[in-house]
């Protein structure tokens, strides 16, 4: 397969790296509470959360990205099972925000599930 690079290494290492890296470490070594979550440039990298709210899922590697919008719309990546996902759908909005997280999460472990 051909490809064509469209991001230069050096700038999809900075989109992957932890932009508030020192914030979360001086909470921890504090003891105090973490308020930034792993925000790459534009998506939130999963490293050790093992899920979260915008379909990471619990199956993903640590390696995992992603992001979300309005309910049941959601995207991620794992490079290191070099698998893509995107979920839109036109169903209205869902009763709660734990209703959209156990979607989010459900589609990503059956999409792993058939992709394996």
């Amino acid at each position: 397969m051909n490809r064509q690079i469209l991001i230069e290494p050096q700038e999809l290492r900075e989109m992957h790296r932890i932009q508030y890296e020192r914030f979360i470490a001086a909470a921890k070594n504090s003891g105090g509470v973490i308020v930034y979550a792993p925000w790459g440039l534009g998506w939130l990298i999963k490293r050790n959360l093992r899920s979260h709210r915008f379909g990471l899922g619990k199956s993903t590697s640590a390696r995992t990205f992603g992001h979300a919008g309005i309910d049941t719309v959601f995207s991620v990546g794992d490079p290191e099972r070099d698998l893509a996902i995107a979920f839109i759908t036109t169903d209205g909005p869902t009763p709660s925000g734990e209703n959209t997280i156990r979607v989010r999460n459900r589609v990503t472990h059956f999409v792993l599930k058939v992709t394996v």
